[in-house]
């Protein structure tokens, strides 16, 4: 286990005098808590450092690449920081809820050393790092050797509806396309697949995606194309790079639990109705329970003429049901899509259901 203040997390290096008083300070710390009676942290040796799985090696279709997974189960993990030895980098600000990073653009059929390294949530920002394990990159057949490199993701950036996606690929492709699965919010379901057509061309790119949901989690991956002869063919299309999985940001928590994830509003089809929805769709709804009385079909029976059935859709309308008991008509086609929204009900909200 390897311990790195804040000041060797970022590279930085403090003059013999300075730790000479650092070293003296610590020293009386540790004298003079117990005797004061005050509580003293638990050292950075009482937290466990992240356990790398052996099984670090690429996969035959991935050459030059490596995934480093890791277990954790402690709590109270700020982030993660992975390192590889040799050539020396590192990923930086990693996710707790992250377990993998993917490395690429490395030799085929050679060994790397990475380490994980655990900040914790502390007063004194405690760090726990496992050992140096060793993974290779798998070998390269004849037939991958004849295709472009595969792309491979670097980096990210994240606010609370976006995030701005860094790739390297390896080779000057012409185009990319970027995938991304995750929580749209849309009536396709809590998780949907947007494939987004990057047309600028070169050996790296980034994307910035929006619309996305506070403080969710997305896949994404990056495909690049090479053109055909003279452009009169489609595009060739290459190896998609590991899936990457990025954060954006959680909306803020004074909002709470019972606030809509912007852009999402309530639905208001009802006092209390709390379903989040598109700011167009509550002005639908609105529309339809304006129409309410005129959807209806009463019933006349003379000579007093009082209305036996006022609870029946004049043809083609139904009831619409945004819960139970709601009896305002709609066309059929309204009525699916309000089913869907109760559905997405959850997904849409500031706070994700645990």
């Amino acid at each position: 286990m390897t311990n790195m203040d804040g000041n060797e997390r970022h590279g930085l290096s403090e003059s013999p005098g300075r730790w000479t008083t650092r070293l003296l300070a610590i020293v009386l710390g540790a004298l003079l808590l117990p005797a004061l009676g005050v509580p003293q942290h638990a050292a950075a040796e009482d937290y466990t450092a992240p356990n790398v799985v052996p099984s670090v090696n690429g996969t035959g279709s991935l050459p030059g690449g490596i995934i480093v997974r890791w277990e954790h189960y402690e709590q109270g993990v700020w982030d993660y920081r992975v390192e590889r030895q040799v050539p020396y980098h590192k990923w930086d600000n990693v996710h707790p809820q992250q377990f993998n990073v993917f490395d690429g653009g490395l030799e085929p059929d050679t060994e790397y050393h990475y380490r994980v390294c655990a900040y914790f949530i502390t007063e004194d920002g405690e760090v726990a790092c496992s050992e140096w394990v060793a993974g290779r990159t798998s070998p390269m057949t004849l037939e991958q050797s004849r295709r472009p490199a595969r792309p491979w993701i670097v980096e990210h950036h994240a606010g609370q509806t976006w995030l701005g996606i860094k790739w390297e690929g390896g080779h000057d492709y012409d185009s990319y396309f970027v995938n991304i699965t995750g929580p749209f919010g849309t009536v396709k379901g809590p998780r949907e697949l947007r494939t987004i057509h990057h047309d600028d061309d070169g050996t790296w790119g980034y994307q910035r995606i929006e619309g996305l949901l506070p403080g969710r989690r997305y896949e994404v991956s990056v495909q690049g194309c090479t053109e055909t002869f003279f452009g009169v063919f489609p595009d060739n299309c290459w190896d998609w790079a590991g899936v990457y999985h990025a954060f954006t940001l959680a909306y803020p928590l004074h909002s709470g639990p019972d606030t809509c994830a912007p852009p999402f509003v309530w639905r208001d089809a009802f006092v209390g109705d709390r379903v989040c929805v598109e700011s167009h769709r509550r002005a639908q709804i609105a529309a339809d329970n304006a129409q309410a009385q005129s959807r209806r079909q009463y019933t006349c029976t003379p000579p007093n003429c009082t209305f036996t059935a006022p609870d029946t859709c004049k043809v083609p309308f139904v009831w619409r049901e945004a819960r139970p008991g709601d009896h305002v008509c709609v066309p059929v086609p309204e009525r699916s899509r309000v089913a869907e929204e109760n559905g997405l009900a959850g997904q849409r909200r500031a706070a994700p259901p645990a």
